[in-house]
């Protein structure tokens, strides 16, 4: 089926333009318009990962650390094996969950400080005042929009869905071929991009060098959320894996 057509000259078709046949996993075709022939489309032997996802290599890596930046929860170093995975290149924006779910759960902040600015609204921010068990909402609603299976179950729900919802009994399918959350070992794998440093640019916590890497108090301000995708993405092509909202 002809998902897109890409029209060279205005609104009205000629001779001359052309049509651009697509199908997901399959190698896009194209055609004259004015042709008859069948179009077939062939699957490449690696499929590229879904759009707006980036195709995250399995490996070995020592998870954690006890470098001078470390937490107490992240000792100690240990050898952790994950399988390949795709991931979102950016945090899931305002303006595809509003568009997915319909509701917008950063409008119902009430600050609790006067005066100090919280993350705010705008398409291109990510979302945020989400629950995990909205998350879990949405990766279930972004399955079935794509036709895919969901990976989570639960019993019962309560408050507005996918906005501060509250879930009974949930199951996780690792079998399914739907959207997840991802692990904490797959987060922290993706986030150092294959790097082995203390951050994906470094071992060195300097600004100067940071400020291109990541939304945090000294570029942000006041501000907690800025624009996805702003600043320099880690080796699997991921951004704001640090800085921006906290997941």
């Amino acid at each position: 089926s002809v998902s897109s057509v890409v029209n060279t000259s205005g609104s009205v078709f000629q001779a001359t333009d052309t049509l651009i046949v697509t199908k997901y996993l399959y190698t896009p075709a194209t055609q004259a318009v004015a042709a008859t022939n069948t179009i077939h489309l062939t699957k490449p032997s690696t499929p590229p990962p879904p759009p707006g996802m980036k195709s995250i290599p399995g490996g070995t890596f020592m998870m954690g650390s006890n470098g001078p930046y470390h937490e107490q929860n992240e000792i100690p170093v240990h050898q952790v094996t994950v399988s390949s995975f795709y991931m979102d290149s950016t945090e899931v924006t305002q303006a595809d969950y509003k568009l997915l779910m319909g509701v917008e759960p950063w409008l119902e902040y009430n600050p609790v400080t006067p005066g100090v600015r919280y993350p705010g609204a705008g398409n291109r921010l990510p979302a945020w005042y989400l629950t995990w068990n909205d998350a879990v909402l949405y990766c279930n609603a972004r399955s079935k929009r794509d036709g895919l299976d969901t990976v989570y179950s639960y019993g019962s729900r309560s408050g507005v869905y996918g906005s501060n919802s509250e879930l009974d009994s949930v199951e996780i399918d690792y079998s399914k071929n739907g959207y997840r959350l991802p692990t904490e070992a797959e987060w922290e794998y993706a986030a150092r991009g294959g790097t082995t440093t203390e951050f994906y640019w470094g071992d060195i916590y300097q600004d100067s060098v940071a400020l291109r890497y990541a939304w945090y108090g000294l570029n942000a301000r006041t501000q907690e959320a800025l624009t996805v995708a702003s600043k320099i993405p880690n080796d699997f092509g991921l951004y704001d894996m640090l800085g921006n909202v906290g997941e």
